[in-house]
């Protein structure tokens, strides 16, 4: 216990405002000019000593002083006499297990912590430091339990999100920790950390797409972080994208060791030349997309065509563009700030214009590389054909595929009436092919099939005929 507090004799009161002073005392050493009586030597005075109250409050600031200091065990000591002066008291026994923590007294810690969630389970701290004791010591069913328990309460932690889905990746148990990170993200649309364990989680689910996805962006969150870089980076390389590679191991190396631009005009003079010729190749590519499009927009397009070279060109090229534009800005940057990690962000900037650029264009594309429907235009038109004939009880299908951006082949399953003439059934399939080929030169082979209609099938609706992105 610390020594007691010794305080000097308090100094006399000032005088009330507008009252005279009183005079001041005659001192001891001073003789009197009142009496006769000669002088005495004055009696020593004793120092009027404070002594604190030794109580849980008392206990408590002197053991955070001692934490302070880094004297844990003397902390121990001083919390534990606290706790015996209030025994009831959840935060001062929260407070010594978290000492013992500290102090690596796992043992001593979860004896206090276990005593609190028996008096009550739903101790969210409680909670939180159990479950990190037990993630420590390995003991992974026990802190999955914790954890949950404690999202179950309050799904607002978001700490504890990364925690649980940590522990679940170790399990093997990534769908469950999938599952949890779409929480995350749902609670905190901004966590870095969700998405970069999502992208994760693909990656080792073979879903390259969905990872580079993600690691995009919680580098959109985050870009200074490194780790979704070096994630892309190892995606890219077993894809064998290598100019993405080279592109984002650049940026990474100018952003770690950042070096000085020997000469900015070269650079200057270079950059403007390629936006020159790279603009060159825009312009044509964007006029030839313009007569190709027709009346639709330029995004109906791109989601609607069936010729994939009609807007491949025009959005590489456009990606190009803006490469070289960030190119551009990044070298003028470092040549007016003298800041040389704007050139290595630029490179990483790049990667990413090209990364997103490649994704975006295998997802509108992917649909032409494993057969896709016509469009709803197209299989609408075929059913009004049909329908104008005499003798058809009901068309059960239409059915659409692609074989090239103008090779459509159509397969028709129609239910006649049984008492149309052999020959006359076969004038009117002929008709109808003739007539579906001119109205659409796109459609190359037309198959009909005289089916009855099948009982309780229902009529197959647009979403089951063509691309839900047709609709």
């Amino acid at each position: 216990m610390p020594p007691p507090f010794r305080f000097a004799p308090p100094p006399p009161e000032p005088p009330l405002v507008g009252e005279p002073p009183s005079p001041p005392a005659l001192s001891p050493a001073v003789p009197s000019l009142l009496s006769s009586s000669p002088p005495q030597a004055p009696a020593p005075m004793e120092p009027r000593v404070y002594q604190g109250p030794e109580n849980q409050y008392y206990y408590f600031t002197a053991a955070q002083v001692q934490r302070k200091k880094g004297n844990l065990d003397n902390a121990i000591v001083l919390l534990r006499k606290a706790v015996a002066q209030d025994p009831e008291s959840f935060y001062l026994q929260r407070e010594l297990a978290t000492v013992y923590i500290q102090n690596k007294e796992d043992e001593k810690a979860l004896e206090v912590l276990e005593g609190l969630l028996q008096k009550d389970p739903n101790d969210l701290k409680a909670l939180i430091l159990y479950g990190g004791v037990k993630q420590v010591r390995k003991e992974t069913t026990e802190a999955i339990a914790a954890y949950e328990k404690i999202l179950t309460l309050d799904p607002k932690h978001q700490r504890i999100y990364s925690l649980l889905g940590g522990l679940y990746m170790e399990a093997g148990e990534l769908d469950r920790a999938r599952d949890l990170f779409h929480r995350q993200i749902a609670n905190f649309p901004g966590s870095y950390t969700a998405h970069f364990y999502l992208g994760k989680i693909h990656a080792q689910q073979h879903r390259e797409k969905e990872a580079e996805k993600e690691f995009l962006k919680a580098l959109e969150i985050m870009p200074d972080r490194h780790e979704p870089v070096f994630e892309l980076i190892k995606l890219y390389e077993s894809q064998g994208r290598t100019e993405k590679v080279v592109s984002l191991y650049e940026g990474i190396i100018h952003t770690i060791h950042p070096q000085p631009i020997a000469n900015p005009m070269v650079n200057y003079i270079v950059l403007g030349l390629a936006m020159l010729f790279e603009g060159i190749a825009w312009y044509f590519a964007f006029t030839e997309f313009t007569k190709t499009k027709g009346k639709w927009g330029y995004i109906e397009a791109v989601q609607r065509g069936k010729d994939p070279t009609m807007f491949v060109v025009l959005f590489e090229d456009s990606a190009a563009m803006l490469g070289i534009v960030t190119a551009f800005l990044g070298v003028l940057l470092v040549d007016h700030t003298g800041i040389l990690i704007f050139d290595g962000i630029a490179s990483i900037i790049i990667g990413l214009i090209l990364g997103g650029t490649a994704v975006w264009l295998a997802y509108e594309t992917k649909g032409l590389l494993i057969g896709e429907s016509a469009n709803k235009m197209v299989i609408d038109g075929i059913r009004e054909i049909i329908l104008r004939y005499d003798g058809i009880d009901n068309i059960n299908e239409v059915l659409t595929m692609h074989m090239g951006p103008d090779f459509v082949l159509v397969n028709v399953s129609i239910d006649f009436r049984d008492n149309i003439p052999a020959g006359d059934l076969e004038n009117m399939i002929a008709r109808m092919d003739t007539q579906i080929k001119e109205r659409f030169p796109s459609v190359k082979r037309v198959f009909v099939e005289a089916e009855s209609r099948r009982a309780g099938r229902p009529e197959p609706s647009a979403k089951e005929n063509h691309d839900d992105r047709q609709n």
